[in-house]
């Protein structure tokens, strides 16, 4: 599989049914196209709250984000790049941004999800601290095309199972490495055409957080499952009230 990044989304129900190869089809495709045109797939994940040992239902409390993420299809010179802006407000998260590349038509993307957490515990040995979370989180996402070419809009649902440990560094920091395996249903429509599927997916990466009070970095990878398909690369910058 292969798509000219300047054709991304703006000719995407038209490039699909030449998409296919011999282990994936058409239904595939559209899923894989859809979750990248939106925040799950074009941004990288963050370590939330919860992720790090916090409560994340606690009303009141808020956390914002910015986040940047990238990916390119091999052989190609140009990347597609989009950028967020996100908030927390306790367990609810919102996102919105825009993704696009050289000579291509932008989308315009938002999203929002809702962090559970099922397992919190912590683990003491030999001094150390450390706490063990595993979550449960749904999001929905949608992406509309910018510009000159035809009107396409992706939407999605997914949900992701993130599994992290909050390990203490210094005396306020903690550093957070997560994996978050994933599933997801999306559609495409427009063009006077629509495509749907499902695809799994898969992420890592680590967070530092409390840097400074309420300050987090992150590092973060996403792979939506498509043959040849290329992985979300990205960084984040949190910071909570």
């Amino acid at each position: 599989m292969k798509l000219r990044v300047g054709s991304f989304l703006a000719v995407a129900l038209v490039a699909i049914p030449g998409r296919p190869a011999a282990a994936q089809d058409v239904h595939d495709f559209a899923a894989w196209l859809a979750m990248m045109a939106t925040p799950y797939g074009a941004l990288p994940p963050v370590v939330t709250r919860g992720m790090a040992g916090q409560s994340s239902g606690v009303i009141g409390r808020s956390s914002f984000e910015l986040r940047y993420g990238r990916y390119a299809f091999a052989g190609e010179r140009d990347a597609v790049q989009a950028g967020g802006v996100g908030a927390r407000f306790g367990a609810v998260g919102i996102v919105v941004g825009y993704q696009g590349c050289s000579g291509c038509d932008g989308t315009l993307m938002a999203g929002a999800d809702y962090e559970g957490v099922v397992v919190h515990q912590l683990l003491t040995g030999n001094g150390a601290r450390t706490l063990f979370t595993l979550g449960l989180r749904p999001s929905i996402g949608f992406g509309r095309s910018t510009g000159a070419g035809p009107d396409v809009s992706a939407i999605t649902a997914t949900v992701d199972v993130p599994i992290s440990v909050a390990v203490p560094v210094g005396t306020t920091a903690r550093m957070v490495p997560f994996i978050s395996p994933g599933f997801g249903a999306g559609a495409l429509r427009g063009n006077n055409d629509s495509e749907s599927g499902t695809r799994g997916s898969i992420a890592f990466g680590a967070a530092l957080v409390d840097l400074a009070p309420g300050l987090g970095l992150n590092v973060s990878w996403r792979k939506v499952f498509l043959e040849q398909a290329p992985t979300t690369i990205g960084i984040a910058l949190s910071f909570d009230r």
